[in-house]
C-alpha cells in the first residue's frame, strides 16, 4: 500500500509529536525486537509516522557468523506504509555507528533505481548515511547517501541474493565546517573485526550539501512498491564507537576427548540392585558446552542410567557405560562395569498392547487414546517401554507415556517395544476419523492440468508425508515417491529438519509467485530418520524447467558450465537450453566455465525462474566423458520454428530421438534410427513449445527447443 500524504498541519503535529518527550535511549543502543509476534512496533520506543501498512514483529531472528547471538524476535515489512523514528540521546559531533541484519526475502516490484529504508537524522525531515537498495537481475545492489537525493547514492557492485542474511555497517561522522560530513558503509564486514576496530569500509562519502546539525534519531523507511524490496529487519545496534555495533559472538571451544570413570574409580557392582554413580572429565577444562547424555551397552550384564549417571545393576555380566558430548562433536568416552550377585535375570517374552477400555478407533477431531502395554512374564525383571508409531494411511502422535493424539484421518500401527534388550514389543491397530485436513500425497497436491501450473489444493489446508530432501533456514523439501510431480516445497522457518527424516506437515496450499509450496504450518512431525534418499530422476536441462519437477530431486548430466556468477550460482548448458545452478541449500564455490558437469539437486522456483538446488558437495560431479556431448554438437533440427515436419539432421546410427512437451511429458519416441536425418511429424500437435531429445549410448547428446506453429 502507498503511504498517504500528509497535510502541512498533519505534518507539524508529527514533528511536534517526534520532537516532545518521546523516551530516548542513551548510546549505546540495542534492539532485539523482543516485543509480541503480530504487534506494531511499541510507542514507548518507536515513533511512527504517515499512514499505510504497520511494520510489525515476526517470529524468530537472524544472525551472521561469528556475530553475537541474537535474541528477541525480527521486524517485517515491504512497500508503502508507516515509518518509525527511535530515538537516542542528542550527538553534536563525532562519529555515530549503527548496524543491523537484514535479509531481502523476496524484491517485489523493485526497481533499478530504488530507494532507502534506513538512516541517521536529527528530525523527522532531516536524513543522513541513508542506506539503499537496488535491483539488479535477479538480485539487488546495496549503496549509501549522505543525504536523500538520488543522484548522490554511492552504489557497491556486488549483487546480493535473496533469502541470504547480510550485515550492514554504517556511520556517519560529524565534521566542523559546513557541507563536509563523512559517510561510511560497510557490507558484511570480517569477523575478525567485530569488538575491535573499524577495517578499511566498502563505500566512503564526503557529502556536498547541507550536513546535518546533529544526530539524535535512527529509522526504519517504507517508501514505495517500487522503492522498498520485502525486508526482514533485526540485531539493531547504535553506538559512537565500531567495536560497540559489532558484538563478537561468544567463541565455542568443542570438547575433545571425555574420560569416565565409576565413583572412588570403582569399575564394579556387587550387590543386588545395587547403584554407581558415573563420572565424566571432560577436556579441555574450558569446553564450552560441559554437558554429557549417558547411555548403556549391554554385553553380557543389564543395568539402567539415569539422566545424571547413576548406574543401576540389574543382571550379572559386563555393561559398557558411555557419556557423549552434547556439543555437536561426537566425542564420547566409555567404562566397562560389571556386575555379579544379581539375581536371576527374567526377560520380556510377549507384550499386549490395547486402547483404554478396548478401544481402537479415535473418531473426535484431535481426541486423544490412552495405550497400555501389558509385560508376560509378570516377573520380568525390566517392566518398562518403548512407545512409537508407523502411520499408514492416518496420522497421529504418541507421548512417551503412551497418550496417542489424532491429527489426520486413516490407519497407524503404535507398538510398544521392551528396553530390556530382548526387544520384544506388541502392537495394535487404530483407526482415526474425523480430523481436521486431509491427507493427499505430494503428487495428488503437485500433479495439475491448469495452464498456470497452479495445485489443485490452492488455498486447501491439508496434511502430507514425504522424505526429506534438502533444506535450508527458510524452509524444506519433502517427497514421496521417485520421478515427476512428487516433490513440494514447504515454507516453514521454525522447524528444521535433516535429510532422510520422513515428516508430516498440515499447512496451507500456497502458489507464491508460481511457486506450488505448503505454509502456516500447523502439524510438524517426524515419523522416522535416516531414510534413504529417493531416486533422482535423470532430466535434460530443458525438461527440468517444467512444472512437474518442482520440488523434485532431480539430476542433469554432461551439462557444460557455460557461466559463472561471482555471488556462487552458475549455468550449465545441452544444446541450447540452460539450467541456473543456484545456491539456497549449498553454494558450489569452484564451478569452471567449459567445464561438463553432472548435477543433483532439487528443483526449485523463483523469480520467475526454475532452478536446480544442490544439496552438498556430493551432489556436483565433473564429468570428464564429454566426447560424445561435443561430438554430437552438430545436431540440428529444421526449420525451426516449423508447421508440419520438422528434419533432425546428423545423427549417429542407433539414435534415440524423443519429443516431449513444455511440462517435460513425452509426446512421441522414435528408437534405433538408423539414418543421419529423421523428419517428425507435428500436424497432430498444438502450437507451442517442445523439445526434441536425442540419446546416444544412453546418454542425452543434445536437447533443442522448438516451435510448432
Amino acid at each position: 500500500m502507498r503511504k498517504f500524504l500528509l497535510s502541512f498541519s498533519g505534518l507539524c503535529m508529527a514533528i511536534m509529536l517526534l520532537t516532545s518527550a518521546k523516551a530516548q535511549v542513551t548510546l549505546p543502543a540495542y534492539e532485539a525486537f523482543n516485543y509480541t509476534v503480530g504487534d506494531s512496533l511499541p510507542p514507548a520506543t518507536w515513533s511512527g509516522l504517515n499512514s499505510g501498512d504497520q511494520i510489525l514483529i515476526a517470529s524468530g531472528n537472524l544472525s551472521y557468523p561469528g556475530f553475537a547471538t541474537p535474541a528477541g524476535n525480527k521486524i517485517s515489512f515491504a512497500g508503502g506504509g508507516r515509518d518509525y523514528f527511535y530515538g537516542f540521546t542528542t550527538q553534536y559531533s563525532g562519529t555515530v555507528y549503527f548496524s543491523f541484519i537484514m535479509d531481502v526475502t523476496a524484491l517485489g516490484t523493485l526497481d533499478a533505481t530504488g530507494g532507502y529504508f534506513f538512516g541517521v537524522c536529527d528530525s523527522a525531515t532531516n536524513f543522513g548515511a541513508t542506506i539503499w537498495a537496488k535491483l539488479n537481475g535477479t538480485g539487488y545492489n546495496i549503496g549509501i547517501n549522505s543525504r536523500t537525493t538520488l543522484a548522490n547514492a554511492q552504489w557497491g557492485t556486488t549483487v546480493y541474493d535473496i533469502n541470504t542474511p547480510v550485515l550492514i555497517v554504517g556511520a556517519y561522522e560529524i565534521v566542523s565546517g559546513a557541507a563536509n560530513d563523512i559517510v561510511k558503509l560497510w557490507v558484511n564486514p570480517a569477523s575478525g573485526s567485530f569488538g575491535t576496530t573499524a577495517p578499511t569500509p566498502d563505500i566512503t562519502y564526503t557529502n556536498t550539501g547541507t550536513d546535518l546539525i546533529s544526530l539524535s534519531r535512527v529509522f526504519v523507511r517504507q517508501d514505495s512498491n517500487n522503492e522498498t524490496p520485502n525486508i526482514d529487519f533485526d540485531e539493531m545496534r547504535v553506538a559512537t564507537n565500531w567495536a560497540s555495533v559489532t558484538p563478537a559472538g561468544i567463541a565455542v571451544i568443542p570438547v575433545t576427548s571425555i574420560t569416565v570413570t565409576g565413583a572412588g574409580n570403582a569399575t564394579t557392582i556387587t550387590t543386588a540392585a545395587g547403584t554407581l554413580q558415573m563420572n565424566a572429565a571432560i577436556l579441555p577444562a574450558n569446553a564450552t558446552n560441559q554437558t554429557v547424555t549417558w547411555s548403556i551397552t549391554p554385553t553380557t550384564g543389564v543395568a539402567s542410567i539415569s539422566t545424571s549417571g547413576l548406574l543401576t545393576a540389574i543382571a550379572d555380566g559386563v555393561v559398557s557405560v558411555r557419556a557423549t558430548a552434547n556439543d555437536g562433536s561426537s566425542v564420547f568416552g566409555t567404562v566397562d562395569i560389571t556386575i555379579s550377585n544379581q539375581p536371576a535375570f527374567v526377560p520380556v517374552t510377549a507384550i499386549t498392547v490395547t486402547g483404554q477400555g478396548g478401544a481402537s478407533t479415535i473418531t473426535t477431531s484431535g481426541g486423544t487414546l490412552q495405550m497400555s502395554a501389558a509385560i508376560t512374564p509378570a516377573n520380568a525383571t525390566i517392566q518398562t517401554i518403548t512407545w512409537s508409531m508407523t502411520p499408514t494411511t492416518g496420522m497421529a502422535t504418541v507421548s512417551t507415556s503412551g497418550l496417542v493424539t489424532a491429527l489426520a484421518n486413516g490407519s497407524l500401527t503404535v507398538r510398544a517395544t521392551a528396553n530390556d534388550g530382548s526387544n520384544v514389543y506388541g502392537e495394535t491397530i487404530l483407526t482415526l476419523s474425523n480430523q481436521g485436513p486431509a491427507q493427499v500425497s505430494i503428487y495428488n497436491i503437485q500433479y495439475t492440468t491448469n495452464v498456470l501450473g497452479d495445485s489443485p489444493y490452492k488455498d486447501s489446508t491439508i496434511t502430507t508425508s514425504g522424505i526429506c530432501t534438502g533444506t535450508y533456514s527458510g524452509g524444506y523439501f519433502l517427497q514421496d515417491g521417485n520421478g515427476a510431480w512428487n516433490g513440494v516445497y514447504v515454507y516453514d522457518n521454525v522447524h528444521h529438519p535433516v535429510l532422510g527424516d520422513n515428516v508430516t506437515v498440515s499447512g496451507l496450499v500456497d502458489e507464491y509467485y508460481n511457486l506450488t509450496e505448503i505454509k502456516n504450518v500447523t502439524t510438524y512431525v517426524v515419523t522416522s530418520q535416516g531414510n534413504p534418499q529417493p531416486t533422482s530422476e535423470i532430466v535434460t536441462t530443458g525438461a527440468a524447467k517444467s512444472e512437474q519437477y518442482e520440488g523434485v530431486l532431480i539430476k542433469v548430466q554432461s551439462a557444460r558450465c557455460n557461466y559463472y556468477n561471482a555471488t556462487g550460482w552458475w549455468e550449465v548448458l545441452q544444446g541450447t537450453d540452460t539450467l541456473t545452478v543456484d545456491k539456497l541449500l549449498y553454494t558450489y564455490a569452484t564451478p569452471i566455465v567449459n567445464n561438463y558437469y553432472d548435477v543433483t539437486g532439487v528443483i526449485y522456483y523463483s523469480f520467475s525462474k526454475y532452478r536446480i538446488e544442490p544439496r552438498e558437495l556430493n551432489d556436483i560431479f565433473v564429468n570428464t566423458g564429454i566426447e560424445s556431448a561435443s561430438q554430437n554438437a552438430g545436431i540440428t533440427a529444421y526449420p525451426n520454428p516449423a508447421s508440419d515436419v520438422i528434419t533432425v539432421t546428423n545423427l549417429k546410427n542407433n539414435s534415440i530421438v524423443e519429443i516431449s512437451n513444455i511440462l517435460g511429458q513425452k509426446i512421441s519416441a522414435y528408437s534405433n534410427v538408423k539414418s543421419t536425418e529423421l523428419a517428425l511429424d507435428l500436424s497432430g500437435l498444438n502450437n507451442g513449445i517442445y523439445f526434441i531429445s536425442v540419446k546416444e549410448n544412453g546418454k542425452i547428446a543434445k536437447t533443442i527447443k522448438i516451435s510448432k506453429k
